[in-house]
């Protein structure tokens, strides 16, 4: 009797885990219908992209470096859906609500700014129609050009940080991208401090729109933002798409990686 009774328990759970999972991807997968006005638009955040084969030989296990193929795909959903691409300058107007843009719009990031975003993501965006906007680490920037080599991260040379017309180039910080005894850059330097790092920052790139270092951001930080008159500044927030009510310097973006599957990513531009 007893084992009856765990066996009916059991089955039950499995017919709503079932019914919970077919629910999910249906909520996931669906197609978001056309309005014309939106209240809120999803930002999507990539770091480094390899060719295929690339990835599989040198970045297999690294989730920052997604598959130019996976990336290709994405790009190929938004366009054949009926997405658009907005740039930062747009998004800070539809936050002030000078502008207005349908819920089929969507801002694309990039993080790092390595040479692959400007190699083989360039191309793509351009294909489709797209733009996107790169935040730089001012300290990693190469003075020359150098050889493209993909077993290595490399980040985009001074000489080719120009903006295009599919491409803009803003701040990702000057030298907050590490670690100073374990803690965060960012939570060890003093409002002066940082204050500084954005103005050595704004030397290669403009400084108009920031994304924090790793996600991380304190009072410190925004008061140097405040300070420097930064219009925007971006972290991560993996659960929802940004809104106008959202505090100017914190921005959610989502994280697309290496194991972003297509369905996580319809929801988040989906919702």
């Amino acid at each position: 009797m007893k084992k009856h009774k765990i066996l009916r328990i059991a089955f039950l759970m499995f017919i709503i885990v079932c019914f919970s999972v077919v629910c999910i991807m249906f909520f996931m997968s669906r197609e978001t219908s056309y309005r014309p006005n939106t209240d809120h638009i999803p930002i999507i955040g990539y770091h480094n992209l390899a060719k295929d084969e690339d990835k599989n030989k040198y970045w297999r296990f690294d989730p920052w470096t997604a598959s130019l193929s996976s990336f290709e795909k994405q790009m190929k959903y938004l366009h054949d859906h009926g997405y658009q691409t907005i740039s930062l300058d747009e998004l800070y107007a539809w936050k002030h609500k000078k502008k207005q843009f349908s819920n089929k719009t969507v801002v694309i990031t990039f993080d790092d700014s390595y040479y692959s975003t400007s190699l083989l993501a360039e191309p793509i965006l351009k294909k489709y129609g797209f733009q996107a906007a790169t935040f730089v680490i001012g300290y990693s920037i190469p003075k020359q050009i150098q050889t493209y080599d993909a077993a290595k991260k490399q980040h985009i040379p001074i000489t080719l940080l120009k903006d295009t017309k599919t491409m803009k180039y803003y701040s990702h910080f000057y030298h907050l991208h590490r670690k100073i005894d374990n803690e965060y850059a960012i939570n060890t330097y003093t409002v002066k401090e940082l204050q500084k790092d954005i103005q050595s920052a704004g030397e290669a790139v403009s400084t108009d729109y920031v994304a924090y270092p790793f996600g991380k951001y304190n009072d410190n930080v925004q008061k140097a933002l405040y300070q420097e008159s930064v219009k925007m500044a971006f972290s991560y927030n993996q659960f929802r798409s940004m809104k106008r009510s959202d505090p100017i310097y914190e921005l959610p973006r989502y994280s697309v990686n290496a194991y972003t599957p297509m369905f996580v990513f319809q929801y988040m531009i989906n919702h």
